[in-house]
């Protein structure tokens, strides 16, 4: 982090305030350029599973691309196709992908229709803009990737008596744990923020991170369990999206209709915000795991689909009652 920040100016990676970003001076967009290489080097170091070492290959195209962004600001299309094109690789060089959920009908439907590439693109590619969209204050993105690990490794605990591939998972909390102390203004250091190249990274190590535990023979986590440990971030696209597309704009159009802007909006701290959203999906995701273990996978995905649906109901009312 010492180092990106030193040379961030000459990497034009420095992120200014204007209408949507309210920090009042420049900052260091070079968290992704600091968490990558730290996260590389305890990998070979420590050693990770194979899989995760050509994850972490792969990973370093994002990170250019969103260096990329941050410098030059690049054109929708192009990030999106830059970001299928990483995740089939990834998909591909693993093979690795969604092949089953728990539920026999969807199963039975991603086998017949080969939708194993086409479900993993968009579930990476989805969680992917999920975290950059979340990037909005300071602590949520990494806050957010510190909860779902943390979630992760308590249910692999509870269910196996012991934290299996408990030293990916530290690595990965380790480096966040740094950078959010940075970010949060914890330490001596300048503030610096993720940047695109940061969220798009930490994105992409926890969907592969689920995905692996989820997908492999050795069944780590139960699939459904894996979608809630991600709740709000993706609960937030999702109704970002519609709201965006029903008004006739692009669904990546930036805007402050994100969660956490709605709430600084009618009055509550950065901080205050930060700790709403991130209590708010630790209770839902701890109350959607309890339904999957008291019920089906399949009732545990219709509730998962009743709960986004009930967000975006929510928020919308809580928007209108304040005009």
């Amino acid at each position: 982090m010492w180092l990106f920040i030193r040379i961030a100016p000459r990497l034009r990676l420095i992120d200014f305030p204007g209408e949507r970003k309210k920090h009042g001076f420049g900052v260091p967009a070079v968290g992704g350029l600091a968490i990558y290489p730290a996260v590389c080097l305890a990998a070979l170091a420590g050693g990770v599973p194979h899989e995760f070492e050509f994850v972490l290959l792969t990973a370093l195209g994002l990170v250019v691309l969103g260096a990329l962004d941050d410098a030059l600001e690049l054109r929708v299309r192009v990030r999106l196709l830059a970001q299928i094109f990483v995740v089939v690789i990834c998909a591909l060089g693993t093979q690795l992908g969604i092949v089953y959920t728990g539920v026999t009908l969807i199963d039975q439907v991603i086998q017949e229709w080969a939708l194993t590439l086409p479900l993993t693109i968009v579930v990476v590619v989805g969680l992917i803009n999920a975290f950059n969209m979340s990037d909005g204050i300071d602590g949520l993105a990494s806050g957010q990737v510190l909860l779902s690990l943390s979630i992760l490794a308590g249910y692999i605990y509870v269910k196996h008596g012991e934290v299996i591939e408990l030293q990916w998972s530290l690595i990965l909390i380790a480096a966040v744990v740094a950078f959010f102390m940075v970010n949060m203004s914890l330490t001596p250091m300048k503030k610096i923020f993720l940047g695109d190249s940061g969220s798009l990274l930490v994105g992409y190590l926890v969907a592969w991170t689920l995905i692996v535990f989820s997908q492999k023979t050795s069944n780590l986590v139960d699939p459904v369990v894996a979608l809630w440990c991600i709740t709000i971030p993706v609960f937030d696209v999702v109704h970002l999206i519609g709201h965006r597309l029903s008004r006739g704009h692009s669904a990546f159009k930036p805007d402050r209709f994100h969660l956490h802007h709605i709430l600084m909006d009618k009055g509550l701290s950065s901080g205050a915000s930060l700790s709403a959203v991130l209590l708010a999906s630790w209770c839902i995701s701890l109350l959607g795991i309890a339904v999957t273990q008291s019920s089906s996978p399949a009732v545990s995905i219709l509730s998962y689909g009743f709960m986004i649906l009930l967000y975006c109901v929510a928020k919308s009312r809580f928007v209108a009652s304040f005009k």
